[in-house]
């Protein structure tokens, strides 16, 4: 049987989730606030700029929308992600169901090897990476931009 909580902790608990939410939410609020900053506005300190809008100015969205390549951009990054997921998700879900299903030589230390990679930052393999596709060619294509975050995700994925 389910026990009633009385209403102060209800009242405590939901207190306790907005102010979670709040701060979760921040960090998202703030980057909206600052985009419609003026430039030479955005490093000055403003604590009330910082929670409510006190001045808007659309001059940034219309540089990056009109004066930059945003549209080229974001095709890019959607063709990036797309793909990068497609090829992460094939490769571990792959690789899961093998060494879920079956029993083979080797299993376990593959596994521990999984697991002890996942524990390193994946910046200590970024000049490695770096040196990697420049030897293949790869360096700033988006072929290997794939490659290496989809081996970055395989880690954590399996």
């Amino acid at each position: 049987m389910k026990r009633k909580t009385s209403v102060p902790v209800r009242i405590l608990q939901y207190a306790i989730l907005v102010l979670m939410a709040i701060f979760a939410f921040y960090p998202v609020w703030f980057a909206l606030l600052a985009s419609g900053r003026a430039s030479e506005r955005l490093y000055t300190f403003d604590l009330l700029g910082m929670f409510l809008p006190t001045e808007w100015s659309w001059r940034n969205y219309q540089v990056m929308l009109f004066e930059k390549p945003f549209l080229t951009w974001l095709v890019n990054s959607l063709k990036v992600a797309s793909i990068t997921t497609l090829v992460s998700l094939i490769i571990c879900t792959s690789a899961a169901f093998a060494l879920s299903r079956f029993r083979f030589r080797g299993r376990e230390g593959f596994l521990i090897l999984l697991l002890a990679l996942s524990t390193f930052p994946g910046i200590l393999s970024l000049v490695a990476i770096a040196q990697l596709l420049t030897a293949l060619g790869l360096y700033g294509k988006h072929l290997g931009l794939i490659l290496a975050y989809a081996a970055g995700t395989i880690v954590f994925c399996t």
